[in-house]
């Protein structure tokens, strides 16, 4: 149905991105030092907690990135490598 519209699956994509990156930012704002577990030994608490947000942050920026491009891709059709029938390719024939 929707396989081959690259538009139709680029949106998509930014979609489950834009949830991805929510989901990080709840989890990177709203979390306390009392909830989170785990983290690399012999370091302070909060050090621990400031390493885990910053990881979550960044997993944040890239889902905002990936989703802009997603949308680049959507609106503007455009293309990281020559598809076979592209231009390119039928110059060098």
């Amino acid at each position: 149905m929707f396989y081959d519209n690259k538009c139709v699956n680029a949106f998509c994509a930014a979609i489950i991105l834009v949830c991805f990156a929510r989901i990080g930012w709840w989890a990177t704002m709203t979390t306390s030092k009392d909830n989170l577990g785990g983290g690399v030994p012999f370091v302070s608490r909060e050090i621990n907690v400031l390493i885990g947000k910053g990881i979550f942050g960044f997993g944040v920026l890239c889902s905002l990135m990936l989703m802009v491009w997603a949308i680049r891709q959507a609106i503007f059709g455009e293309t990281t490598a020559a598809e076979p029938n592209s231009t390119q390719s039928q110059i060098e024939d």
